[in-house]
């Protein structure tokens, strides 16, 4: 989506959409490591750290059943 799109260009926004980028195509790790580093984006956005954990435990297993089933 352009809309989107636009928030990876925009100096103010680029960090909400590499979370974004995160949840919808990466695993846990990666989200562990971004939220270590831009832990103060997810207070200010209202984002409880410990459900975003269990979010991206639930997509991370989602991912490897859909990697197995092929």
């Amino acid at each position: 989506m352009p809309a989107v799109a636009q928030l990876e260009k925009d100096a103010k926004h680029a960090l909400a959409y590499q979370l974004l980028k995160v949840f919808l195509t990466q695993r846990l790790d990666a989200y562990l490591e971004f939220q270590a580093a831009n832990s103060t984006l997810l207070q200010s956005c209202g984002l409880v750290h410990e459900d975003c954990i269990t979010k991206m435990r639930l997509i991370s297993l989602v991912d490897l059943g859909s990697d197995e089933s092929g």
